[in-house]
């Protein structure tokens, strides 16, 4: 990354004062280009002194569709922000979003970092923030998000009607509830009892090979009437 878009990320989370003075022309648009999906102009930006976890995930989604290496945007990311990224990559998708879904049973309280829809798949999504991948950390996620859905389903005649309308669920259409974790490091596609655990940078080619895999991966059958 250039000096510009550390200066950016810098202000953004480490709350570094950005001096625009020393910016040649060609530096503000660029740093403009950058800031650009928050609605901010340079001065608004240069004077604000707290973004929320959003806004910064969104600068980041933007800088990674810029063609910034991933790697080193890394460092300025944490559990949260890389929640709020996934989210927004679903919502670029066209996907319908919620973060951070909670519900319970009769015993135990349940979160889901992210749900998302669209037709005819729900994503029921565990965020995990590992740089590397160890087999046994990511074989427990796996088993403890199948047991996370299997409970949403079994749930779902009591949430159901918060579910459809916050996800805009189609009614008598049968619907595919898939468990999956997306993890920061990068690793090819794992297929982990039957959970996908795709990597932050593969998961756009997942999604569109996502028919493809369905035969292979675990999913909960959900007939809406």
């Amino acid at each position: 990354m250039d000096n510009i878009t550390y200066s950016i990320l810098n202000h953004l989370i480490k709350k570094e004062k950005i001096d625009f003075s020393h910016f040649s022309e060609f530096e503000k648009k660029k740093c403009f280009h950058i800031i650009e999906p928050l609605g901010y102009s340079i001065e608004e930006f240069q004077s604000l002194t707290h973004f929320d976890t959003k806004e910064i995930s969104l600068v980041i989604y933007h800088l990674v569709k810029l063609g910034n290496n991933i790697n080193h945007l890394f460092a300025y990311l944490n559990w949260k922000n890389f929640e709020d990224l996934i989210a927004i990559i679903f919502d670029k998708a066209g996907h319908t979003v919620i973060e951070n879904f909670r519900f319970k049973d009769e015993y135990t309280r349940f979160e889901i970092d992210v749900l998302s829809f669209r037709f005819p798949y729900i994503f029921a999504i565990d965020c995990k923030y590992y740089k590397n991948r160890a087999s046994s950390p990511m074989k427990n996620a796996a088993i403890a998000q199948m047991n996370r859905v299997e409970s949403l389903i079994e749930s779902f005649p009591v949430i159901s009607e918060s579910l459809i309308k916050q996800l805009h669920l189609p009614i008598k259409r049968l619907i595919f509830v898939v468990p999956l974790i997306i993890s920061w490091g990068n690793h090819n596609i794992q297929i982990v009892e039957r959970i996908p655990i795709v990597s932050f940078n593969r998961l756009s080619g997942f999604l569109q090979d996502i028919d493809e895999f369905r035969e292979d991966i675990f999913s909960f059958k959900l007939s809406l009437s």
